[in-house]
Order: structure tokens, then C-alpha cells, then sequence
């Protein structure tokens, strides 16, 4: 039961400063082509926002089942369930006092990277200070 607070309670956490924080905005849509990366039977769009609001798309192609799992096979985050690392950016809430905010179609997620892959669904990653 520890183990399960210990995990829990951190993410419990950085939900509610993400609430109150007000990161619930949409992110910014990028209107380019996309960096095409992996390799699959599977593409979806995939974009991040970082610090000073630039936004960087990818076209990530995957046999991957859910979103985290597939941007940890190609490299753009650093773990498949609580990212810290998108495309080598850090965002760390003990060390930055910020986080990544993970979005699919513009709404925030409540449920993290564990969701299932729909190739008509863009996903986002939003640096965000708090």
C-alpha cells in the first residue's frame, strides 16, 4: 500500500497544480508538414510545445498499441507511462517547477500516455510552468 502512495500521490499532485494552474487551454496547432519518424503500420501526429511556446510536430509511425509506448520506441520521450524528457527537453516539477501536460485532440488528458493510439487524434506534450 505504501508503494501505491508513494507512486500515486506525485501524480495526484501534479494534477491539481495542473488544474489550478490553468493549463486546460488547447494546445497551439502546428500547421507544417512534420518530421516523419519510425516505422509501423500506424501513423499519428505527435507535437510538442516547449518553454518559449515553439512548437515541433512529428509523424510517428509505430506497431506500438498506446501513444507512450510509441514515443519511447522512437526516442522522443523518456519514459512510457510519466514523461520528464520530451525530445530531450526537460520538465521536471522538483527540479523546474514545471511539467509536460499530455493533450489528444486539444483536451488534457487525464489518464496520461497509456491511451490507445487513433491515427485521427492529434497528440501534444505542453511544457508547463507553474
Amino acid at each position: 500500500m505504501k508503494k501505491i502512495l508513494h507512486f500515486s500521490l506525485p501524480l495526484i499532485l501534479l494534477l491539481a497544480v495542473a488544474v489550478i494552474s490553468g493549463c486546460n487551454e488547447p494546445p497551439t496547432l502546428y500547421d507544417g508538414d512534420g518530421i516523419n519518424i519510425g516505422t509501423g503500420a500506424v501513423t499519428f501526429r505527435f507535437q510538442m510545445t516547449d518553454a518559449d511556446g515553439d512548437v515541433t510536430a512529428w509523424n510517428v509511425s509505430t506497431d506500438e498499441t498506446t501513444v507512450g509506448a510509441a514515443l519511447y520506441a522512437v526516442g522522443l520521450v523518456d519514459n512510457t507511462a510519466f514523461a520528464t524528457y520530451v525530445n530531450n527537453v526537460r520538465a521536471d516539477f522538483n527540479l523546474d517547477n514545471a511539467f509536460w501536460a499530455f493533450y489528444y485532440d486539444g483536451v488534457m488528458s487525464m489518464v496520461g500516455m497509456g491511451v490507445e493510439i487513433d491515427p485521427n487524434v492529434i497528440y501534444a506534450f505542453v511544457f508547463t510552468a507553474s
